[in-house]
């Protein structure tokens, strides 16, 4: 394995499939890891704008940067409805919490949670200045599959090239792609949350939040195939 110092980011990559994934957060990324490694995918990244090997096996990553001729491959790419996606942050923020006032309102707390969400954080790469080119070009490039986190398995199995593989592999993967995703893992423990934070997403969103959510993320939608209107009931 060549030693590297200076890469700053990953990218799961098949020589064999001529395929890259992208996982970002909260979208299934590591369910997927954990398939991914029956698929022949192997970590590569950066080392000086050069595109290499690291590793055997697939790495859990959320980057989105794209190598110079990733036209020449094909892209997977997880998906979840972004209303969803910043509900669940919101939900997961609230876990530590042992009482709820009773003024509590999820609506408007949510709009502050939303404001201070995009004003301090410097980790979501939709929102990393550097990444908006590579998110640019996915946005005009063809998306060979996307694996939406509400149909996971049924999405998983229809991977174009899954079908090259064994029997005993497919069946293997199939048992993963139903696997129980993160969230659920990190609130089983909290038995409560359900009465104060539902799981339904759009019990969040009024106008004004489904305007922040939209105008900010705007790209994710459009290459996660979601409407701007899926946050309604």
């Amino acid at each position: 394995m060549v030693e590297i110092t200076n890469y700053n980011t990953f990218l799961n990559f098949s020589e064999k499939n001529n395929c890259f994934v992208l996982t970002p957060p909260k979208t299934g990324s590591r369910n997927i890891t954990r398939i991914l490694k029956f698929l022949d995918f192997n970590t590569y990244g950066w080392d000086d704008n050069k595109f290499i090997f690291i590793n055997l096996g697939p790495s859990h990553n959320h980057t989105l940067k794209l190598m110079e001729d990733h036209l020449n491959h094909q892209v997977i790419i997880t998906c979840r409805n972004p209303y969803a996606i910043l509900a669940s942050m919101f939900r997961l923020s609230m876990l530590p919490k042992k009482t709820i006032r009773s003024t509590f309102n999820i609506k408007d707390e949510f709009i502050e949670f939303l404001k201070e969400y995009l004003f301090y954080n410097e980790s979501d790469p939709w929102l990393i200045p550097s990444l908006k080119n590579s998110i640019d070009q996915l946005k005009k490039r063809k998306i060979d599959h996307r694996i939406k986190l509400e149909s996971f398995s049924e999405n998983i199995m229809q991977i174009p090239f899954i079908k090259n593989y064994s029997q005993e592999t497919i069946d293997q993967i199939e048992m993963l792609s139903k696997e129980k995703h993160g969230d659920y893992r990190d609130i089983q423990n909290h038995s409560n949350i359900e009465n104060y934070f539902p799981s339904d997403f759009k019990l969040y969103y009024k106008q004004e939040s489904a305007e922040i959510v939209y105008t900010t993320f705007k790209d994710k939608f459009i290459i996660m195939d979601y409407h701007k209107d899926s946050w309604m009931s």
